[in-house]
């Protein structure tokens, strides 16, 4: 018996390299991730319904180049970054990227992994767990944006170091 594996829609919002946001549809099989769904794809991904927040440009069907994503992350978290069974022992970091942008998560280790060695090892996009966007300037550093989890191009990070520990949630 043959089995196939059923595809959801699922809504996504990209963060491109240029800092315009783009909220679109894409077809996600059960069970993917945000970094398995991104290593799928070589050179393009397929969006539908896509807007720009803020602009009013709206679009039936979009082809996006794959490197002009900073980072990807499901509409209301319901895609994690990784699989759960990946993510073994999560280690607290911060991500400087391009432009100046601080992530702070969680990366899914494994106990002792260095983290240069994880990172050579993570593909395109790396899945970042509990992802906060933090506002720029010194220290106190306190959460901007609350992200859930995400998946950063891996060629727009320029550094990633241990941190403390995730930042709480704003209060509402």
């Amino acid at each position: 018996m043959l089995e196939t594996s059923r595809t959801r829609i699922r809504r996504l919002r990209l963060f491109l390299r240029d800092f315009r946001v783009v909220e679109a549809n894409a077809s996600f099989a059960d069970g993917q991730s945000l970094a398995h769904y991104l290593a799928q794809r070589r050179a393009w991904v397929t969006l539908l319904d896509a807007h720009w927040p803020g602009t009013g440009d709206r679009s039936p069907v979009i082809a996006l180049r794959v490197h002009q994503i900073l980072w990807i992350e499901t509409h209301n978290g319901e895609v994690p970054a990784v699989t759960s069974s990946a993510a073994p022992n999560p280690r607290a970091v911060e991500v400087r990227l391009d432009g100046g942008l601080v992530l702070r998560g969680c990366l899914p280790m494994l106990e002792g992994q260095r983290l240069a060695d994880y990172l050579e090892s993570a593909g395109a996009f790396v899945p970042l767990m509990q992802a906060h966007l933090l506002r720029n300037g010194r220290p106190p550093r306190k959460t901007n944006v609350v992200l859930h989890d995400v998946a950063i191009n891996r060629d727009a990070i320029q550094t990633v170091s241990e941190a403390e520990k995730t930042p709480a949630e704003p209060p509402h």
